[in-house]
């Protein structure tokens, strides 16, 4: 079976097949950080989101924003460790941008918290990250 072609439009969103998605299979360690740097954000994710990422100022690193695009539900599958599946279709995200799952800080992306997702033909991802709340903030 051929893959569904994947074009380019004016405003920057994937032309795709219909049912072309995007799954992305999410595990969150609820530990505590190692890290002066980290701090546990609560008890117990109930939920994780899907954000794109942007510079509200172009070029200046400070100036990164957050917007997040989708929520899912976390279900408990370990002592520590939580578990979801978000699927997206390809038509709701835009090449123009960075997206990331987790929980982000205040104006950059931490891969400890946040892991990037990049839009290319990869169509699963299998993603880990920390619901740790990072206390650095970039200026």
């Amino acid at each position: 079976m051929d893959k569904p072609k994947i074009e380019n439009l004016k405003n920057g969103n994937y032309g795709t097949a219909i049912n072309d998605t995007i799954t992305i299979e999410i595990t969150v360690l609820c530990d505590n950080p190692k890290s002066k740097n980290y701090e546990l954000i609560g008890r117990e994710p109930k939920n994780i989101s899907l954000y794109k990422f942007f510079y509200a100022v172009k070029d200046i690193p400070g100036s990164g924003t957050f917007e997040r695009v989708k929520t899912i539900p976390l279900k408990k599958i370990g002592e520590d460790k939580y578990a979801g599946t978000m699927v997206l279709n390809m038509s709701e995200l835009s090449k123009n941008y960075t997206y990331c799952v987790g929980y982000p800080p205040l104006n950059y992306i931490d891969s400890m918290n946040c892991a990037i997702i990049k839009l290319n033909e990869n169509r699963t991802f299998k993603v880990s990250v920390h619901y740790w709340k990072s206390l650095k903030v970039v200026g």
